[in-house]
């Protein structure tokens, strides 16, 4: 599946339909518009931010927790409020149909009860209250004068987790409140003191809701503690955001074909490969070296002078005289 199309709806609680008078925390969402799946597509839903004040109290009828009873009757009505131990502890020794003093020790963070009557009395503790202070949901007795501490550390967050419920109905959700699947968008921490400012962050959950609905126009939202109790806000608005997403398959292209691409390729016979000769190693041609061949003087022969001639001698003398005397004459 591939995501198609994202839609976030906006709510303000001032803006809607409320489904009780007494309670804000339950509404009706219209969107005239409407949204319809094509074949094979789902919605997936999620709770994307939110902005509620923190102005449900600690100590309410709506968390059942206010009703005091003693000697199988009903005594007094805790006031509704955010009440911390100290004021618990001071209301409830102040009251004269309830005879017992209060202590808390903040280092066990437990209560003690002190029976400051003559006589012993039961106190039938409430599921609510008994978890307020720290006891067990049982009957209790206690003799003149004797005390009784807490089983349990007290607990004035009575509220610790806001739920958002829808009517869309949702396959993956599964809470042990029934054992079963649950319509739950999402859950947001009660992890701000009373009067400040609750807020949800995307990045808290990845989750979303897969719904099984095939078209959503309208449709409730609902606001439940961690005991499926409506949360009572006592008349403040708040916004809550919502991402509603449309997926759908993934979508394969079909790639047409002729029929000249449908026939098979012809089989063509891989190449033999000649076998590689190996290589020539060539041995390097040296030429001799011819030593010079010496050849020895040959001894001539000593040339025989002719001895001069005295004739020759005679006559070159006398004509050498006679050209003196020519050039005597001449002078």
């Amino acid at each position: 599946m591939e995501l198609y199309k994202s839609y976030k709806i906006y709510i303000r609680s001032k803006d809607v339909l409320k489904l009780d008078s007494e309670f804000n925390s339950a509404m009706t969402i219209n969107l005239k518009a409407g949204l319809n799946l094509h074949s094979g597509e789902k919605f997936r839903l999620k709770l994307d931010t939110c902005e509620i004040p923190h102005t449900f109290y600690n100590v309410s009828k709506n968390v059942f927790n206010d009703q005091i009873f003693l000697d199988g009757s009903f005594i007094n009505l805790i006031p509704e409020g955010n009440y911390s131990v100290y004021d618990m502890i001071d209301y409830l020794t102040g009251i004269s149909s309830f005879p017992y003093s209060c202590t808390y020790d903040e280092i066990s963070s437990k209560i003690t009860l002190t029976n400051t009557d003559s006589t012993l009395h039961v106190i039938n503790f409430t599921d609510g209250l008994a978890k307020l202070l720290g006891f067990k949901f049982e009957d209790r007795t206690i003799n003149a004068g004797s005390s009784l501490t807490s089983f349990n550390t007290i607990n004035f967050q009575s509220i610790h987790s806001l739920f958002v419920h829808s009517s869309l109905s949702s396959s993956n959700v599964i809470s042990t409140v029934n054992n079963s699947y649950e319509n739950i968008i999402g859950k947001i921490p009660v992890n701000r003191t009373a009067y400040q400012i609750l807020s949800y962050d995307p990045s808290y959950s990845k989750f979303d809701i897969l719904l099984d609905n095939k078209n959503i126009s309208t449709f409730d939202i609902s606001i439940k503690d961690q005991n499926n109790n409506l949360v009572q806000f006592n008349g403040t608005n708040f916004e809550i955001s919502l991402l509603l997403e449309i997926y759908r398959p993934v979508v394969v292209p079909v790639v047409e074909t002729r029929r000249s691409d449908t026939v098979p390729p012809p089989i063509i016979p891989e190449p033999v490969s000649e076998p590689v000769p190996e290589p020539v190693v060539l041995e390097p041609v040296v030429t001799p070296i011819v030593a010079p061949v010496i050849t020895q003087p040959v001894k001539s022969e000593p040339i025989n002078i002719p001895q001069a001639n005295q004739f020759n001698h005679d006559l070159q003398d006398a004509i050498f005289s006679a050209k003196l005397l020519d050039l005597e004459g001449l002078l």
